[in-house]
């Protein structure tokens, strides 16, 4: 998903909606869903970007014991 670009500066990547869902393996309405209830994102001239070492983040701090 991320090209080499990435590798480089992987905090200064951003994403649009269809990456973080990609990213987070949801759909665009449950990402949508997800952004009212606080999913990380910056809004940049309209358009709803995420930052992929967020959303690893956020579903960490989510993620549920086995």
């Amino acid at each position: 998903l991320l090209d080499e670009r990435a590798t480089a500066k992987p905090d200064k990547i951003l994403v649009d909606k269809t990456g973080a869902a990609e990213i987070l393996s949801v759909s665009l309405s449950t990402l949508d869903r997800l952004r009212k209830e606080g999913l990380p994102c910056i809004t940049l001239d309209g358009r709803v970007l995420f930052r992929p070492a967020s959303l690893d983040e956020w579903a960490a701090e989510r993620e549920e014991a086995e």
